[in-house]
């Protein structure tokens, strides 16, 4: 599947469940919210749910059923139900996994919500990484960012900072290659 035809699959089912989370009331929009990032963990921990998607042998009501059952013990609510239901009735089940992400990528832009990964030589301290959570806020316009810390001793100093695909690279590591390409390049000719 290709991913231009994958977002073109996922697109109008992530607006459409967007649409019907922002008309609920607060309490049950999150809790969709919450169930919609669980079932996203859950098939990206157990891609052989994907799989079982995925599988022509098994009957639409076969997927409908082991669905249910997961929908179930993670206590999803009735509307995310029906609709990871109409999903399957549709023979869109492969997709599953491509529109939760749309959807989460929806609600965290929607609730102003960013992650970022800080990558750094050794841990920080709680209020180094409080000033960078407040830094990030500010910087992006966000309400809540959620930093996960990354050890590499390899960047030797300094700190990159990770953004979905984009790297700020403030590292010492980084630093030292640029020098080195300097000098290669202006001086050794």
């Amino acid at each position: 599947m290709s991913k231009q035809n994958s977002q073109r699959i996922s697109n109008p089912y992530a607006e459409a469940y967007c649409t019907l989370m922002m008309a609920e009331t607060k309490t049950k929009s999150r809790r969709m919210s919450v169930t919609c990032l669980t079932l996203t963990c859950l098939l990206l921990k157990y891609p052989q749910i994907v799989g079982f998607l995925k599988n022509p042998l098994l009957t639409t009501t076969q997927k409908k059923e082991a669905l249910a059952k997961i929908l179930k013990q993670i206590n999803a609510d009735q509307t995310s139900s029906h609709f990871v239901s109409l999903i399957i009735d549709r023979k869109r089940g492969e997709f599953l996994l491509p529109i939760m992400f749309e959807i989460m990528t929806r609600v965290a832009k929607q609730y102003k919500i960013m992650g970022a990964e800080v990558i750094v030589p050794k841990e920080l301290a709680p209020e180094q990484l409080q000033t960078i959570k407040i830094f990030l806020r500010k910087e992006f316009g966000m309400r809540y960012v959620q930093v996960n810390q990354t050890i590499d001793r390899t960047i030797l100093g300094g700190i990159q900072i990770r953004l979905g695909s984009t790297l700020f690279d403030g590292s010492l590591k980084r630093q030292l290659a640029d020098l080195q390409n300097y000098l290669d390049t202006n001086l050794l000719d």
